[in-house]
């Protein structure tokens, strides 16, 4: 066998290792997203144009543009880049945003919240927020997924407060800075709030408020209300649901959608 044919059969190799470690991507990448139960909003990142990112549940919940968000593409993927200085999407505060856990119209074991999506950390920043509605002035905390309060802990957390002003939070899983990673908070009222990171899921379950404050925050991706811990790096296909989405549904998001962003 000659070196162009060994090159061949390498070149072939190559692939099919490829194809073991990502298999085939679905041609319909938001089709999760878009099969949440109790799905109030999600944001998918080819749905935009220049009146911000749009809602695609169907609640016309779509996001403002701050600063200059561009818009990039990583193989399959669509996402925004936030360059952490000013860069965010938000929403004023509307009664779909305003989740407690407490909807009667939800069976009481599914309420709760769950919010999430994918992600990408350029650089690391002390309290880099993913999502939130969460504003400490005047104590309008409700929820937030971010990182934690110091530079250099390279993790993601989940916070609520009851009242908002205490804050009740779960501590997650380490991420690697310049990879894409899923993330996702959930709350179970008086159970459980968790926090996962891919697959690994952390969670406490003792002292678990009953419910969540419904405040007057803005609804951030890329940071908190009123533009503050901002995050440098990438969003893309960002939910939040009005129930406690179950374990093997937050796993087979994770999992039909990671081929995708090579994780």
């Amino acid at each position: 066998m000659n070196e162009r044919d060994i090159a061949i059969q390498l070149a072939r190799l190559e692939r099919k290792i490829d194809r073991i470690k990502f298999p085939e991507v679905s041609s319909d990448l938001a089709s999760p997203i878009l099969s949440l139960p109790v799905l109030r909003c999600c944001w998918l990142s080819t749905v935009s144009g220049s009146g911000g990112w749009y809602d695609s549940s169907g609640r016309g919940i779509d996001l403002t543009y701050n600063g200059d968000p561009q818009f990039g593409q990583d193989g399959l993927v669509g996402y925004w880049d936030l360059d952490g200085t000013g860069d965010y999407f938000s929403h004023v505060d509307r009664a779909g945003l305003d989740i407690t856990g407490t909807e009667t119209y939800v069976t009481a074991a599914s309420r709760g919240l769950t919010m999430g999506g994918w992600f990408y950390i350029d650089t690391s920043t002390s309290l880099g927020t993913l999502m939130s509605k969460f504003l400490g002035i005047g104590n309008q905390r409700s929820y937030a997924l971010h990182q934690p309060f110091a530079v250099g802990a390279n993790r993601i957390d989940g916070t609520i407060s009851v009242d908002g002003a205490a804050v009740f939070t779960v501590v997650g899983d380490s991420i690697s800075i310049g990879s894409w990673f899923f993330s996702c908070l959930r709350f179970l009222p008086s159970t459980e709030l968790a926090v996962f990171v891919n697959a690994d899921k952390n969670t406490v379950t003792a002292g678990v408020p009953a419910s969540i404050f419904s405040g007057s925050a803005d609804f951030v991706v890329g940071g908190r209300s009123g533009g503050t811990e901002l995050i440098d790096g990438r969003a893309a296909y960002c939910f939040l649901c009005a129930c406690a989405v179950s374990d093997a549904k937050i796993s087979s998001i994770f999992e039909q959608m990671r081929p995708a962003f090579r994780v």
